[in-house]
């Protein structure tokens, strides 16, 4: 099951007048908890570099970073080199990470987004997965 999360606010992150934390937007939005048990992720590949929350939990740090390079065949045999076995070439590194089901709430759960490259909240999505 694949939802968008609906955008309820964008703010500039609150910044202590003495210590400035970054330039960045607080985004946050409301969502009900996907029916059922499966694992749930929040698919964040809209999103640019920053930090999310779920319920006041962190979820994590997020860089949607795109690997580049060669992309061809690949043996790990020899001398490492950084641009070895580069796969997925295009592709975010990252963009799922999961959400435990014991931090949701049937409805009114909360996602707050500190956005530092000005990512689409309107793109995130609540991602059911099967095992």
């Amino acid at each position: 099951m694949i939802s968008t999360l609906p955008p309820t606010t964008r703010n500039k992150a609150p910044i202590s007048e003495t210590t400035r934390v970054c330039d960045c937007d607080r985004l946050q939005a409301y969502f009900n908890a996907p029916s059922g048990n499966a694992p749930v992720d929040l698919d964040m590949g809209s999103m640019g570099k920053g930090q999310a929350w779920v319920n006041g939990h962190h979820i994590g740090r997020y860089w949607s970073y795109k690997a580049s390079g060669s992309c061809g065949g690949c043996s790990y045999t020899g001398t490492y080199s950084e641009t070895k076995c580069q796969t997925n070439c295009g592709d975010i590194t990252q963009r799922y990470y999961h959400v435990p089901r014991s931090w949701l709430n049937p409805s009114g759960n909360l996602l707050v987004v500190l956005e530092e490259f000005g990512g689409d909240l309107s793109g995130v999505k609540l991602v059911t997965r099967t095992t």
